[in-house]
């Protein structure tokens, strides 16, 4: 169902749940008159950051499609007035493609989005439902591929999207307005304009019929791909690298870091994935005989006491890996690595994400979750040479967000590593995962060079 929105911080009204269509060429406001049969309809062109040319169609807004920041003295019953823009269109550009995420808009709702190569919306990766409508989406689109990344949250999610986006035009009414947007060009008559809103209008018209043909679609894809692959598509930790990927990727990127440079000394590197990539972030901190004048590549801080110098190293690949253990043994595995290691951890319960109730809505008994697993937050820190091997950190469902190395006072290389423990909720229900094998204490050799 499409909806009018606002997000926390933006003042643009939204409208999500779009129907999507590819165009080989652009259409004329005559092409898609044409199309539409005498039916009004609201439409958009974005032009993805591959040059791809999509069309999104929803039938007109009415002040009742408000679902978040309606606006006072707003008729209900009667078109939106003011300009409305893409919410998918905003926001489809700014990750890696191909990708999916699931936002919760509360009040029960989820936005759903579904973008696939070259930056494109599926036809209906664009909508808005109650969980089992959004999860029955994502099951369907499985059978397209693995995603490169998953996304999920709630308004602030979005919001933090939209402010990497790019610039999007405003939808429009075909039939009400003589002058289009620029997002609506004037050009050879095709029949792939026209197919695009006919086939917008078909979607509209036949909605009803078309949920017990999905669902049988739906139900033959199911059957037919592998249950631990359609699930390993949207799970986060399937996204993200191995842990020992990770970890060789950083440690054989910072034996390329001199200890050194022009004076300036190395006083960390912070070691990210981001979107399948390692990006390494050095410090540098003033030596005796250095200037700013000749200096590392980088960014001034601290009053230009320090350096900041980012780099791309290196590709790490997703893990593709599914699995996961019950919080009780996932606990254990971590407790028992990092004590057989000599190395300090911390685990924290990640936060519920409680959706704020609309203004006059009646309270309402909370949910269960809507899925089987959680994720705890951690922290081990130590000294580099007690690390271990990179493959005893490959406990399932143990994804690594940075790895920072510094040296400290005695010369010894201290690593302090952040991340998340995804686990199985109590009683939840898994299939068997491998052991994972624990070795007592090897060491791997030191990346940075002792400072003089």
């Amino acid at each position: 169902m499409p909806v009018l929105l606002k997000i926390p911080g933006d003042k643009r009204v939204f409208a999500a749940g779009l129907y999507w269509r590819h165009e080989d060429r652009k259409p004329s406001r005559k092409d898609l008159l044409a199309g539409s049969r005498g039916t009004d309809f609201w439409v958009v062109q974005r032009r993805t950051k591959s040059r791809s040319l999509q069309s999104g169609f929803t039938r007109p807004l009415l002040g009742s499609d408000f679902l978040l920041g309606a606006p006072k003295r707003l008729a209900q019953d009667k078109p939106y007035k003011g300009r409305v823009y893409s919410l998918a269109a905003a926001v489809a550009d700014v990750i890696q493609e191909p990708w999916l995420g699931i936002f919760d808009l509360g009040n029960g709702l989820y936005w759903y989005i579904a973008v696939r190569d070259s930056y494109e919306i599926l036809p209906d990766g664009d909508a808005v439902g109650d969980w089992d409508a959004v999860d029955a989406l994502r099951r369907q689109h499985a059978a397209y591929g693995e995603p490169s990344t998953f996304r999920d949250g709630g308004l602030e999610e979005i919001a933090s999207i939209l402010r990497q986006g790019p610039k999007v035009q405003p939808l429009v009414d075909v039939r009400k307005n003589p002058v289009l947007a620029v997002a609506i060009w004037s050009g050879v008559v095709t029949a792939t304009a026209v197919g695009g809103a006919v086939a917008w209008h078909i979607h509209e018209t036949k909605v009803e019929q078309e949920k017990i043909a999905a669902q049988e679609r739906r139900i033959a894809i199911e059957r037919a791909i592998e249950a631990r692959r359609a699930a390993s598509a949207v799970l986060p930790w399937a996204a993200q690298p191995l842990p020992s990927d990770f970890v060789r990727a950083c440690t054989s990127a910072l034996e390329k870091v001199s200890p050194s440079d022009l004076g300036w000394l190395l006083k960390s590197t912070l070691c990210e994935p981001a979107n399948g990539r390692v990006v390494l972030q050095n410090t540098w901190e003033i030596g005796p005989s250095a200037t700013a004048l000749d200096a590392p590549d980088g960014v001034l801080a601290d009053r230009g006491q320090e350096i900041l110098s980012h780099e791309s190293v290196g590709r790490v690949a997703p893990s593709r890996d599914g699995n996961v253990l019950p919080e009780a043994l996932a606990e254990r595995k971590i407790y028992g690595l990092s004590q057989a290691l000599s190395l300090k951890v911390r685990l924290s319960a990640a936060q519920p994400n409680v959706p704020r109730p609309l203004p006059g809505a009646k309270s309402s008994p909370p949910k269960p979750p809507a899925h089987p697993w959680t994720h705890l937050a951690f922290s081990v820190s130590g000294d580099l040479s007690h690390w271990g091997s990179p493959r005893d950190w490959n406990i399932p469902g143990l994804r690594f967000l940075s790895l920072t190395f510094s040296p400290s006072k005695t010369g010894d290389i201290q690593i302090k590593a952040l991340g998340n423990l995804y686990v199985l909720r109590a009683n939840a229900a898994r299939e068997p995962v491998p052991e994972t094998r624990i070795l007592p204490k090897p060491g791997i050799p030191a990346h940075f060079s002792v400072r003089k």
